[in-house]
């Protein structure tokens, strides 16, 4: 489960050497953030709201 002292990092069962990676950002940094995992190549990118962290 991610959460706000930093990312998890999971390996991907592939042939490719893929990682998932799960953040909590805050919601006006995401535009922002998304431009710039894709523009070094990051795909796959899903965003779904937090209702709440406990």
């Amino acid at each position: 489960m991610p959460g706000l002292t930093g990312p998890t990092v999971s390996e991907v069962l592939s042939d490719n050497g893929i990682v998932a990676v799960q953040a909590v950002v805050d919601e006006r940094d995401v535009f922002d953030l998304v431009n710039r995992l894709k523009n070094i190549g990051a795909r796959d990118i899903l965003v779904v709201p937090i209702e709440r962290i406990i």
